[in-house]
């Protein structure tokens, strides 16, 4: 997002504490940032930790929106404006739904992929999603994952590898 003087919205679709999109204020802190911070958080006491920690950090609260849900199954953003900047850590490994709730191929989410990530790795799943809400023009993704890219490479230069 270099040479942009304007950033309009930055998401985390697994907000937990909000340190990333505290993190995310201090990269963008000479960005006139204008809608805000948004973020989604499964559980009820990190999502209330995420809100604490945005008015702890002086984000006035028209500045910032965290919703209370499931991201991949009850998503409260699918803003017809994508985000300009999206950050997540999503948890590791964790199980979904998947391809129990056959209404989800469908969902414009993932049905570009043409099939659902593993109901054990619901991380592809947060990935598919991050990449439907920043497909801006000048928008920018970031979801850091644990282990997943070094074993794949590693299988494809080298076959006998499994990359589990």
């Amino acid at each position: 997002m270099h040479g942009q003087t304007h950033v309009n919205k930055i998401y985390d679709p697994a907000a937990g504490s909000g340190s990333l999109l505290l993190q995310a204020k201090k990269q963008f802190d000479d960005h006139i940032i204008e809608e805000g911070f948004f973020g989604q958080e499964i559980n009820h006491t990190t999502y209330n930790l995420a809100r604490m920690n945005m008015f702890l950090h002086n984000i006035n609260y028209d500045k910032f929106d965290i919703k209370l849900g499931n991201t991949l199954t009850e998503p409260h953003f699918r803003d017809e404006k994508p985000f300009d900047a999206i950050v997540s850590n999503p948890p590791y490994s964790v199980k979904w739904i998947g391809s129990d709730d056959p209404t989800l191929i469908n969902d414009e989410r993932f049905a570009p992929a043409g099939v659902l990530a593993p109901k054990s790795k619901a991380d592809f799943a947060f990935v598919l999603h991050a990449l439907k809400l920043s497909f801006g023009q000048r928008s920018c993704c970031d979801c850091l994952l644990s282990g997943y890219f070094l074993p794949w490479r590693r299988r494809a230069e080298n076959p006998s590898v499994s990359g589990r």
